[in-house]
């Protein structure tokens, strides 16, 4: 009997654990450069990026950058959309800033795509 318990749990555990992935990600937005749109200090809730191809200008994504030498996840909108040769490279910018983010993207460092 505790053996059928153990087990019950475990496949419990894994469904839950599976169903968070498929649910998407949380990220917290440390600064004000999404505002209005999104608040500093705000958790937000990005879905999965399965098919990059599906992703347009105006998106607002999370993804992974190095900042100061740390691996920090960042919120920005796409602006442009770009053939990396097999990948796909995308510019983006902060709403409060005047001009594109000086790094770009790369297809696989985006850990979601944020929806209202």
């Amino acid at each position: 009997m505790k053996r059928l318990i153990c087990v019950f749990l475990a496949v419990l555990l894994c469904f839950g654990l599976a169903s968070c992935n498929l649910a998407g990600t949380t990220v917290k937005v440390t600064t004000n450069s999404m505002e209005p749109t999104i608040r500093a200090g705000s958790v937000i809730r990005c879905e999965p990026v399965e098919h990059p191809e599906t992703l347009a200008a105006g998106d607002i994504i999370a993804y992974w950058t190095v900042i100061d030498g740390e691996r920090v996840s960042t919120v920005s909108r796409i602006t442009s959309i770009y053939d990396g040769g097999g990948y796909l490279v995308f510019e983006t910018k902060d709403d409060t800033a005047n001009s594109v983010n000086p790094l770009t993207v790369h297809e696989s460092e985006i850990i979601g795509v944020y929806k209202k």
